[in-house]
């Protein structure tokens, strides 16, 4: 084992959240480089710790927090009082001293974010309204953001979330969203199955809050907000997120320096399917690349 997990709580933007990281377990004469991991909705950062192993092992820390609400942070599952909380949450973890210093390296890191599925919306927002707020970044990834569902949501669903948003905003509905439809890998699958700490539930406030994200954050004049060099992966028979408000979303960023890569065949969560090694890959080859010169 060449690296070292720990995890920590933070003040996030209205209560004390879970962290965790894990690190080379040596220091090494490269540039050191930093990831940050925002997880998905109803998702945790331990979902996230076989990559998080694996860009240790590549001599790449990474650290990962759970939102309001989800994982081993405190508040009702798939609730937020306002959905901007969860840009709070990023933006209170990214300028933690263990984050933002990366205090084992004597130089300073290049820092990147990598962002999944809600997680992405979350980026998203961050960049377009609170990016003078954290430190720099040298780029960003997107692995299956969210921007609008691939699946039609029901009509009384719907309804239901107008109605209750504001009598009973706590209110728990299920999403519809089966383990099936994030990875083909029967492993991944049986570990979702076993994870107590997954939920399938949703909130009448988170959900009308993410809609009103959604809208914002696919608008043009939003979306040039974003400049950093950016990476997208997707899958095209994703059954939880549309591509096609991904793509609409990325053509419209200002970035001069970004990439689509699409996947055939996979399913939403494409960091826990078959054939991930590929796209783990990829993803430390891009961050290579856009990695600064080292300080002379």
């Amino acid at each position: 084992m060449n690296y070292i997990e720990s995890s920590f709580k933070f003040k996030g933007g209205t209560c004390e959240l879970f962290a965790r990281s894990c690190k080379p377990s040596v220091e090494l004469p490269a540039q050191p480089v930093c990831v940050t991991i925002l997880h998905g909705y109803g998702d945790h950062s331990g979902r996230h710790v076989h990559f998080m192993r694996w860009l240790a092992e590549q001599g790449v820390s990474s650290y990962a927090l759970d939102f309001t609400g989800q994982g081993q942070s405190p508040g009702a599952r798939g609730y937020i009082h306002k959905w901007d909380d969860y840009v709070d949450d990023a933006v209170a973890f990214l300028n933690q001293p263990i984050v933002k210093s990366e205090s084992c390296f004597a130089m300073t890191p290049c820092r990147f974010l990598l962002a999944h599925s809600h997680g992405g919306l979350i980026a998203a927002r961050l960049l377009q309204s609170r990016a003078a707020d954290i430190p720099k970044l040298d780029g960003v990834i997107m692995t299956a953001p969210f921007f609008g569902p691939s699946l039609k949501v029901p009509g009384y669903k719907i309804a239901a979330a107008r109605l209750f948003q504001n009598i009973l905003p706590k209110i728990r509905i299920n999403t519809g969203l089966k383990d099936t439809m994030m990875s083909h890998d029967p492993a991944m699958i049986a570990d979702s199955k076993n994870d107590p700490l997954l939920s399938h539930i949703a909130t009448p406030r988170w959900y009308m809050g993410s809609l009103a994200a959604i809208e914002k954050a696919i608008t043009p004049v939003q979306c040039q907000q974003i400049t950093l060099p950016l990476l997208v992966h997707f899958s095209d028979t994703d059954p939880v997120a549309d591509i096609s408000i991904a793509k609409q979303f990325f053509d419209q960023c200002a970035s001069k320096d970004k990439e689509f890569k699409t996947h055939p065949g996979l399913f939403h969560e494409i960091l826990r399917e078959t054939g991930r090694d590929a796209i783990f890959a990829d993803i430390l080859q891009w961050i290579s690349l856009h990695t600064a010169a080292p300080a002379k």
